[in-house]
């Protein structure tokens, strides 16, 4: 009803058309004023996307957590497979030298069961020194090379040293029937699981022999002392004549 108004011809207003689809429109061709895109913040977003942030940082939490369980699993193994490599190594070694020590050695060897001193391995140098095949020294025990009178011998040595080291002289029987004197010097050891001795051989027969030897010529002469007679004559070689 104002002057206004009136010179005008305007008699009011309506309600205006809806022009929301023609925003959409001219928004998703980019066209202004919705040519240049608009500033948002870190406050535009966590509101309408905070739960998918919020599972996206859980999930990259968890892979991150499983990625380091990983790594330090890789080095675990790492160490472990080297530690493997180095004991297979230090094995061979000791292997190496156990065939140096034992397959090798100059003098017979055997390794012997604890509880039948039952043969569970022999050297080479055994084998010739015995004249037994390898197969023949497995069905055997270390009773079967002793002499008879021996046996109760050894047996007292090895039970009054449960566990501890044995050195003994003692006389054996080789295949062809010699009797020989031998210096048995024997350690008690694990073979594989199971206990065991291993047992170093070195042949005295020469020795024991001139010790007896010795032992009668002393005998003599202590004979020929305390025997009464009534003069001794001592004779000189001819060189040793003043």
């Amino acid at each position: 009803n104002s002057v206004a108004a009136q010179a005008m011809s305007i008699h009011g207003f309506v309600i205006p058309a809806d022009y929301a689809p023609v925003a959409d429109m001219l928004r998703e061709l980019r066209m202004p004023p919705f040519d240049a895109a608009p500033e948002f913040s870190f406050y535009d977003v966590w509101p309408q996307y905070r739960w998918q942030a919020v599972f996206s940082l859980l999930a990259a939490g968890l892979i991150l957590l499983l990625s380091l369980r990983l790594l330090i699993s890789n080095r675990k193994l790492k160490a472990t497979h080297h530690s493997a490599l180095q004991q297979k190594q230090q094995l061979e070694e000791s292997e190496q030298r156990y065939r140096l020590l034992f397959s090798n050695n100059p003098l017979p060897m055997f390794i012997l069961a604890e509880d039948n001193l039952g043969f569970l391995e022999v050297n080479e140098r055994a084998i010739e020194h015995y004249g037994f095949t390898r197969e023949e020294f497995s069905r055997m025990t270390l009773y079967d090379i002793r002499a008879v009178e021996c046996v109760l011998e050894l047996k007292r040595a090895i039970s009054s040293l449960p566990g501890g080291k044995v050195l003994i002289e003692a006389r054996q029987k080789k295949k062809d029937g010699t009797v020989i004197d031998v210096a048995i010097n024997a350690t008690p050891i694990k073979c594989g699981t199971t206990p065991a001795w291993i047992a170093l051989m070195q042949d005295i027969t020469g020795r024991r022999a001139m010790q007896r030897k010795m032992a009668e010529q002393l005998a003599f002469i202590k004979a020929v002392v305390n025997a009464e007679v009534n003069a001794l004559s001592v004779c000189y070689g001819i060189d040793e004549l003043p």
